[in-house]
């Protein structure tokens, strides 16, 4: 078994310095092409230019490195020196002469200047360009370059150092010599003969040190602060020196790092301090004081933030819990490198027996000052072990414990991975079951009341003493698994860590009032979801660690959060990850939080004052379609305020892509912005930054953009941009004036053919004016001879029908009585010709009743009486009695359904009670057995409808369209089945349109019909 049951606690005999990184590098993995960074030069806009040897040139916003190399036209990837001239162009000084660039484009002049290597370059007030070339010193006024030292000294020497006094005086320096050129003169400085000169440094005003023979020179004779410089030695390779707005003189001495000189003291910054030994070859100050240094590995920010990381060359990476005691001792759990104590910056090994090669995921200690250990490797133990508890202790040996935790009894919470919950009371340890679902606790807190509150990998739990629960409030991030829980020492507040969700906050319930729940995420500021671990400041803030770095949750008196605060690799912080559950604060009030980089400590006031406004730029302004995209500017340098129009759009790439940030150093990362295009609102503060404006109309526009502090205040530094929309050539004022010409050409033109044709039309008019008047009088007599005809048709149809009917009418009432005088003795067959007889008369009759019918709906003679009719009462009932009998003749059931109470209904009695007798008569006709239906109810439009269904032969899908056809039926000549004339179904569609309803038919060839008729 492993020894770790009988652990000794003993000091450590181990001392490691804890180191303080006060500079923030940028190279390769930031973005910068190259880590040599030669020089470096701050744009008047503000924009860092950095010059690498042998990656080009790069200008660095805050947010983004933008690198520019030959493929983009730059002359040459070695920069040795960059200035600006009054119209902000950067002039470039390379191994194969200058490039002025603009900020879109570059303007190359290595052919006129000769291809030769340009070491320095310094510019005047009246933007002439001086170079310190390997062929002298040359001058370029825009137009021509000259060769001042083989004007003026009639020799060739190289320069390798040049500098323009404040007084305009230019200085520079060669293999051998100082020299002074002023007009038109060059003047040789004795003092400085036969000497190296390296590099020529301006410190003030007036103090000009000069760096020759491995040691530094004063110009003009004068000490730095009391410290004579002149001939001084023990500088090996100084490649630059500069003197900051804090009156502090910063020397670089190659292989030693960088030294800062003022008054009081030496400082030398080296690998200890984070920064480089290599060589600095540039050092410049910024506008808001912040230092940059160019070096042989990589760019380097002097940070003055007075965040404090501390490391440890053997624990870098390694850091994982933080345990403060009562008494103010901290002490630093690592990953396999065991425990240390944290005291006056250094890391002091704490001997623990076989702590080594295990995870301290936490540690603490109880009241009789036992060290409890959550490891990977089971669960570490200081305290006196008896023999019973050295039994129960082996259950959890190779059991990987996540979380240990004291609560005010002093009974020790220890939460093992896929095994749950154990409580240790000081003699046994016991298994308590939360939840089926929970398979590791993952940290603890305890409240006011002493309940314990257990976060899950599913979701937060409360342990009243007997009983656990899940507040209904917190359902929320009940998926989702809780890296840390604090409850805060103001208020009744439980806030966790829900990873990959945000910071919860639980109010607990007061009283009746029941708890309430609210998240804060990236929405609402945070740098990012993955929550890893909270601590509370004496302030009642509350700091969080995420995968991102810090934030901090600032809130008032009344509780409410009053403002979220990212802090990035711009406030300081060297690694942007946290530690789970690895944060502490300790009696003074200073912050500790373990970091993917190191220790983390600060104290939470001296950060207030630590956001700078950031200055808005616009990048860079992109349209674009489906095919193409065109970059309409680029320039780094210059885009920053609104002008006129200066960028046309074509319609075709209506689509536009601004670019934008906030200049702000070291990084701009986590600067939030708002903007507008005009004619809208600002927009609410986002991270982004670009915005697309997509199928913009032709016009003009102006695009704003500011940042917002942390506490969403708006900036009052705003940058502008316009640009406008070409409109379409057919919406261009010249199209409009070419259509208008033409268009009045034309109506000329069809004037002219018209007035031409009119001439002819009232010639054609008046021909056909005559033959009219012969055609009108032709027309009245054939329309008097039609009327004629038509009265005479009614006329001839009306007596035809009388002289047809009365004599049927004869016929059929002398069979009738005839079949009733000798019904005793008459035979079957007799009997047969009787009703052969009636129904043959029946026939006729209806036969004139319908042509009669559709003769006067045609001439427009049919008359109607239109009232109030119940609709069953009045029609169906007699008509079902009627056909009832029919029906039952036949073989057949008529059957009768009423599905409306209200049958009422205006129109003619007449044709509706045509209507559904024909109807009737056709189903008994077609209908060989079965049933038929008689139903009438209500649609879902609540029209009131009758219906008729058969179980006959059907009607083919062929014939629908001509059912209501007069004359017309679907088996035709002498052998069809089914007497008829084919008038019934075509009256029943007039009659319908007469009563204004609607008649549908659903039919299906040998399975029947249905007749369905809606009155509207």
């Amino acid at each position: 078994m492993k020894k770790y049951i009988a652990i000794l606690f003993l000091l450590a005999f181990t001392f490691n310095e804890g180191q303080t990184y006060d500079f923030i590098r940028f190279r390769e993995s930031d973005g910068l092409p190259l880590s040599q960074v030669y020089t470096i030069y701050q744009h008047s806009n503000g924009a860092i230019a950095v010059g690498l040897l042998g990656g080009g040139l790069s200008l660095y916003n805050g947010g983004v490195f933008h690198n520019f190399s030959m493929n983009e036209g730059f002359i040459n990837s070695t920069v040795n020196g960059i200035k600006e001239d009054s119209k902000g162009n950067l002039w470039i000084a390379t191994d194969d002469g200058i490039s002025k660039f603009d900020g879109e484009n570059f303007e190359n002049h290595y052919d006129r200047a000769g291809k030769v290597t340009v070491w320095r370059i310094a510019i005047d007030k009246n933007d002439n360009i001086f170079l310190a070339t390997s062929d002298g010193l040359i001058k370029y006024d825009g137009k021509t370059f000259e060769n001042i030292t083989k004007t003026l000294l009639h020799k060739k020497i190289g320069v390798y150092a040049l500098l323009i006094t404040a007084s305009g005086k230019l200085i520079f320096g060669s293999a051998e010599n100082v020299w002074e050129y002023d007009n038109e003169k060059i003047n040789k400085i004795e003092k400085f003969s036969r000497k190296n000169i390296y590099g020529i440094f301006k410190i003030g005003k007036d103090d000009i040190l000069i760096y020759a023979n491995d040691s530094l020179f004063s110009y003009n004779d004068k000490k730095i602060f009391g410290i004579d410089l002149i001939n001084r030695s023990g500088y090996e390779n100084i490649y630059s020196v500069f003197k900051d707005s804090q009156n502090n003189l910063w020397v670089s001495d190659y292989g030693k790092g960088v030294y800062k000189i003022n008054e009081r003291e030496v400082v030398n910054y080296n690998k200890k301090n984070g920064f480089t030994n290599s060589g600095v070859w540039s050092i410049i100050e910024d506008k808001d004081s912040n230092l940059w240094f160019g070096t042989d590995d990589g760019l380097f920010f002097l940070n003055h933030s007075k965040l404090k990381f501390y490391e440890n060359n053997d624990l870098i990476s390694d850091l994982w819990s933080i345990f403060v005691s009562p008494n103010n001792k901290v002490y630093i759990g690592t990953t396999k490198k065991g425990l240390f104590e944290f005291k006056n910056n250094s890391f002091r090994k704490v001997k623990l027996e076989a702590d080594e090669d295990r995870i301290f995921y936490q540690i603490i200690q109880d009241d009789n000052g036992a060290w409890w250990g959550a490891t990977n490797r089971g669960l570490l133990y200081s305290g006196q072990i008896s023999p019973s508890l050295k039994k129960e202790l082996k259950k959890f040996e190779k059991k990987n414990i996540y979380s240990v935790f004291k609560d005010r009894k002093n009974n020790i919470w220890i939460g093992v991975n896929y095994d749950g919950l154990y409580k240790f009371d000081g003699k046994h340890f016991t298994s308590i079951l939360i939840d089926s679902a929970v398979t590791d606790v993952e940290s603890f807190a305890e409240d006011r009341k002493n309940n314990l509150w257990i976060g899950t990998d599913v979701g937060i739990y409360k342990f009243d003493g007997n009983n656990f629960s899940y507040p209904e409030e917190l359902n929320a991030v009940k998926r989702y698994g809780i890296d840390d829980l604090l409850i805060d020492r103001y208020r009744n507040i439980i806030w966790g860590a829900a990873f990959g969700k945000g910071v919860v906050r639980y109010d607990l319930p007061t009283g009746s009032s029941r708890g309430k729940a609210r998240i804060y995420g990236v929405p609402e500021g945070l740098n990012d979801n993955s929550i890893l671990s909270l601590v509370e400041d004496f302030d009642g803030n509350i700091w969080v660690g995420t995968n991102k770095g810090l934030n901090k949750i600032v809130l008032n008196n009344a509780d409410s959060v009053t403002a979220i605060i990212p802090f990035y690799r711009s406030d300081g912080l060297l690694g942007y990850e946290c530690v789970q559950q690895s944060a502490s604060i300790d009696s003074t009030g200073k912050l500790l939080i373990a970091t993917a980089m190191g220790l983390l400590a600060f104290y939470p006031n001296d950060l207030r004052n630590l956001k700078i406004e950031p200055i808005p730029k616009i990048v860079s302004l992109q349209a674009f379609n489906l095919d193409t995209t065109v970059t309409f500017s680029n320039d780094f340098l210059f885009m920053d305020t609104g002008e006129n129009i200066k960028y046309h759009v074509p319609n075709t790439l209506n689509n536009v892509k601004i670019n934008f940030c906030g200049l702000t150093f070291p990084s701009s990362h986590g600067t939030k912005y708002s903007y507008k295009l005009s004619g809208l609102k600002w927009s609410k503060p986002t991270y982004e930054t670009s915005i697309n404006y997509n199928n913009l109309e032709p016009g003009n526009y102006t695009f704003s953009v500011r940042t917002i502090s942390h506490r969403n205040k708006n900036g009052k530094l705003i940058a502008s941009i316009d640009f406008k929309i070409n409109a379409p050539f057919q919406k261009t004022i010249l199209f409009k004036i070419i259509i208008f010409f033409l268009f009045t050409l034309l109506g000329i033109f069809l004037i002219y053919i018209r007035t031409r044709s009119i001439k002819k039309k009232n010639i054609d008019l008046r021909m056909r004016l005559e033959e009219r008047k012969r055609i009108n009088s032709v027309l009245r007599k054939a329309k008097e001879s039609a009327e004629k005809s038509e009265k005479l048709k009614g006329e001839f149809l009306a007596q035809m029908s009388h002289e047809i009917r009365s004599p049927i009418h004869t016929i059929l009432s002398f069979t009738q009585l005839l079949e009733f005088e000798l019904s005793d003795k008459l035979n079957n067959e007799l009997k047969e010709s009787f009703r052969a007889i009636k129904k043959a008369g029946a026939r006729v009759v209806r036969t004139i009743d319908l042509i009669l019918n559709m003769s006067q709906i045609q001439t427009n003679t049919f008359e109607t009486h239109f009232r109030n009719i119940d609709l069953t009462e009045e029609i169906l009932k007699p008509l079902y009695i009627e056909y009832s009998q029919a029906a039952k003749a036949e073989g057949l059931k008529l059957n009768f359904i009423k599905d409306a109470d209200n049958t009422l209904i205006e129109g003619d009695e007449y044709t509706i009670n045509q209507i559904v007798a024909n109807l009737l008569n056709n189903a008994i006709k077609y209908t060989e057995k079965g049933e038929i239906t008689l139903r009438v109810f209500r649609t879902e439009e609540d029209k009131l409808a009758i219906e008729v269904a058969d179980a006959g032969i059907g009607i083919s899908k062929e014939y629908l369209p001509k059912l209501f056809e007069s004359f017309s039926q679907e088996e035709q000549g002498y052998t069809r089945r089914y007497d008829g004339n084919g008038l019934g179904l075509a009256l029943v569609k007039r009659y319908c349109q007469i009563n204004n309803a609607d008649i549908i038919v659903e039919s299906e060839k040998g399975k029947g019909s249905v007749f369905r008729v809606a009155f509207k």
